[in-house]
């Protein structure tokens, strides 16, 4: 029963701590025995679908299976899209990931979005008996924020939180 994470953050389009609050919510995943996906924050969005896609693919029907991304959404109609730095030509679909997540094999799934747009009802993401989905944002009008006293996102920092109480049980 393996445990898996692809975990991204993107600072851009004035963002501050989504860089840093992947790597705190990769290190609690760590801590708690996942294997964390190696990326880059260059790298091109098709390159990062390709990666996450054979990430994906290696799981069993056993195995727990998490994206979780920080940073920058932004909804243009049908579709939430996730800035991966500040030119537009690098966004990543998130039903893109819906996509891998309806056609792999792990038994156990999570989607985890902090940034802003995250809770459009469009996507379909609520449909799914394949994932559960974790958000930031509880409508469309919602902004995801950073706090600067914690030199964090809001919803970041708390998950790190509770990430690590269950680490120290």
């Amino acid at each position: 029963m393996a445990k898996r994470a692809f975990v991204i953050g993107a600072d851009c389009n004035k963002l501050n701590y989504a860089c840093s609050d992947a790597d705190k919510i990769a290190e609690a995943l760590t801590a708690l025995g996942y294997q964390i996906a190696e990326l880059s924050i260059n790298e091109e969005s098709d390159e990062l679908l390709k990666k996450f896609k054979n990430f994906a693919k290696q799981s069993k029907i056993n195995d727990t299976l998490i994206f979780y991304f920080a940073g920058h959404g932004k909804f243009i109609k049908p579709n939430l899209f996730l800035a991966l730095n500040n030119s537009n030509l690098t966004e990543f679909n998130v039903s893109d990931v819906t996509n891998v997540f309806e056609n792999c094999n792990a038994g156990n799934k999570l989607i985890i979005l902090d940034c802003c747009e995250a809770a459009i009802k469009n996507l379909d993401m609520d449909n799914s008996e394949n994932y559960q989905v974790l958000r930031a944002t509880r409508t469309v009008l919602d902004k995801a924020i950073e706090i600067p006293e914690f030199e964090s996102g809001l919803f970041s920092h708390y998950l790190y939180q509770i990430l690590v109480v269950i680490n120290s049980e």
